[in-house]
C-alpha cells in the first residue's frame, strides 16, 4: 500500500546543491528517521543523494537540464488511501479475526 516516491530538486550549480539543498534534504530525512524509530512501522526510504549532470540526463529523460546542472534526489512515501480503506473494511468483516470477536456487517448506499 505504500511505495517510494523520488523527488528531484534541480539546481544549476554544484555549490548550491551541496551546501543548500542537500543539507536541507538530509535534515528532513533525519527528522523522518527519528520519528520512524519512535513508531512501530518498518517502512524505510533511502536518504538523499546528489545527482551529477550525466546521471540527471540518464535517470530523468523528461527533464531538460541546462549545461552543468546538478540535483538532489530525496525520497518520500506515497500511500494508496483507497486500498487501505478497503483493506480495513474487509479485515473488519472477518469473523474471529481477533479471537472471540464477531466480524462487522458492511453496507453500502444504505
Amino acid at each position: 500500500m505504500i511505495k517510494e516516491l523520488p523527488l528531484l530538486i534541480p539546481q544549476a550549480s554544484l555549490f548550491w546543491t551541496a551546501f543548500m539543498y542537500y543539507p536541507g534534504a538530509l535534515g528532513y530525512h533525519l527528522i523522518y528517521m527519528r520519528e520512524l524509530m519512535r513508531s512501530k512501522f518498518s517502512v524505510s526510504v533511502p536518504g538523499p543523494r546528489i545527482v551529477s549532470p550525466s546521471t540527471l540526463r540518464r535517470d530523468y529523460p523528461a527533464w531538460k537540464p541546462l549545461h552543468g546542472q546538478y540535483g538532489t534526489v530525496m525520497y518520500e512515501t506515497q500511500m494508496h488511501d483507497s486500498r487501505m480503506n478497503l483493506n480495513s473494511l474487509f479485515t473488519a468483516s472477518i469473523d474471529n479475526f481477533h479471537p472471540g470477536m464477531k466480524g462487522a456487517t458492511l453496507a453500502n448506499y444504505t
